[in-house]
């Protein structure tokens, strides 16, 4: 009986000891998983996946998200996000580059972020493939394609430039869309769409168009080749026409000023004759008689224009500049 019992109190004091090990045992795991849980948030096991340094592209979009008009602490912080990434990059992280393919491929994906890493991909050299693809897919978005048309000398973009400059040839864009390409052709900062904008600024039906296709005449680098006295003529008549928008006639006005120079005496002459030309708006003969005593020093007389008339000039100049 004694050795029954004495047997029995050994072997509960083994299930006591051995229930006291598993709860100490719990007292130090508990933590460590409860921390391990912590560490693999989504975020952190992306990290994980694809590099500790993968955690400044969410860095960068929350920068780019939550501060537009960024100011210097803002700028230097997206700096040194864009450096993480460069590094990462430079350090053949293939699996970050795949992340970075899948965000430019990403429609949902906000423009901004994808223009600063195309930034990071330039900074890091690369040029994958993919940029190609992209830019000759015309179901790719058209802003993004021209962020990439730009990217670098090595990228063939004269398919790209082509095909939007036939597009607005054609006239059968809206404004918006016009003026999307417009903008788009400007950057290529190439004479040859000379003609493509003198055809706008003469036939496009929106003045929003027509005075973008004059800005961009007037970025024209060499002038002297392409504003022919044809073409010469051609902006003296849109001065000429009743039906030109004042705001667009005095931006052609300062064209014609500064074709001058290119020793074109025809542009001068008009300009002097124009002074007392009463069926030219009062507007224009006083700009063009600006220009005449500022360059030429002579003792020519402003038209009279009221106060009332310049108010309501500069009025209606501005309602269209935020048109």
């Amino acid at each position: 009986m004694n050795y029954f019992t004495g047997a029995g109190q050994q072997f509960m004091l083994k299930k006591l000891l051995k229930a006291k090990g598993l709860f100490l045992l719990a007292l130090i795991i508990v933590p460590f998983v409860t921390i391990g849980l912590y560490c693999l948030s989504p975020a952190r096991v992306e990290a994980m996946i694809y590099g500790y340094n993968h955690q400044a592209l969410n860095s960068l979009r929350l920068l780019l998200k939550n501060e537009e008009a960024c100011h210097e602490l803002c700028f230097l912080k997206r700096i040194e996000e864009r450096n993480k990434l460069v590094v990462n990059l430079k350090n053949n992280n293939t699996k970050l580059l795949e992340k970075m393919r899948l965000i430019l491929l990403d429609s949902k994906e906000d423009l901004i972020f994808k223009r600063e890493l195309l930034l990071v991909l330039k900074q890091a050299n690369l040029k994958p493939e993919y940029l190609q693809d992209y830019l000759n897919n015309n179901k790719m978005d058209l802003a993004l394609r021209g962020e990439i048309s730009l990217f670098n000398d090595s990228l063939d973009n004269k398919k790209f430039f082509s095909t939007i400059a036939q597009e607005l040839s054609s006239l059968k864009l809206s404004e918006i869309e016009q003026l999307e390409r417009l903008n788009l052709l400007m950057k290529s900062n190439d004479d040859k769409w000379f003609t493509l904008y003198f055809f706008l600024l003469e036939q496009a039906s929106n003045l929003s168009v027509k005075i973008k296709a004059l800005s961009a005449l007037s970025n024209i680098i060499n002038k002297n080749l392409y504003f022919t006295e044809n073409y010469q003529e051609r902006l003296i008549l849109l001065v000429d026409t009743e039906t030109t928008n004042k705001y667009l006639r005095k931006n052609i006005i300062f064209l014609l000023a500064d074709l001058i120079p290119l020793n074109s005496g025809k542009i001068l002459n008009y300009f002097v004759n124009s002074q007392n030309n009463a069926k030219l708006d009062v507007f224009s003969r006083y700009f063009i008689t600006d220009f005449l005593i500022r360059e030429y020093k002579n003792n020519y007389v402003f038209p009279q224009i009221s106060e009332a008339e310049w108010n309501e000039y500069r009025v209606q100049e501005g309602d269209l500049k935020n048109h």
